[in-house]
């Protein structure tokens, strides 16, 4: 009998992980509690899914739901391009999360570095 082992994608885009990043940067740029405020929307919440997440900490919570999509867009940049291009996957995410530019500057701030974490994250694999 074989037995067949699934191997992890190392290249994978972990919305836990890209959230955890990304509130590291915001916390230097916005907030010194911005990774523990991610934190606790990541315990608190059953799901990452955008639609489910929810909580009183509306940004951190945005950060949350803005990494599980901007994971699920760039897999779909690298199974086309070979690669998720940060600025490519900064404005696809924007429009996905609904960010539109001028409106909020935290929300594009978040959309970017959610956007970048992916990025880097990619060429680290």
């Amino acid at each position: 009998m074989t037995v067949h082992k699934l191997h992890a994608d190392p290249h994978a885009f972990i919305p836990e992980m890209i959230a955890r990043r990304a509130a590291a940067v915001l916390g230097a740029d916005m907030d010194p509690s911005f990774p523990a405020r991610v934190e606790n929307v990541l315990q608190r919440s059953p799901s990452t899914r955008p639609e489910v997440v929810c909580s009183q900490d509306a940004l951190a919570s945005f950060v949350v739901a803005a990494a599980h999509l901007g994971a699920e867009i760039a897999a779909s940049q690298r199974q086309s391009f070979g690669t998720a291009d940060a600025r490519l996957l900064a404005d696809h995410l924007a429009r996905a999360m609904g960010v539109d530019p001028g409106i909020s500057a935290d929300h594009e701030r978040i959309v970017e570095t959610v956007a970048y974490s992916i990025a880097n994250s990619s060429d680290e694999g």
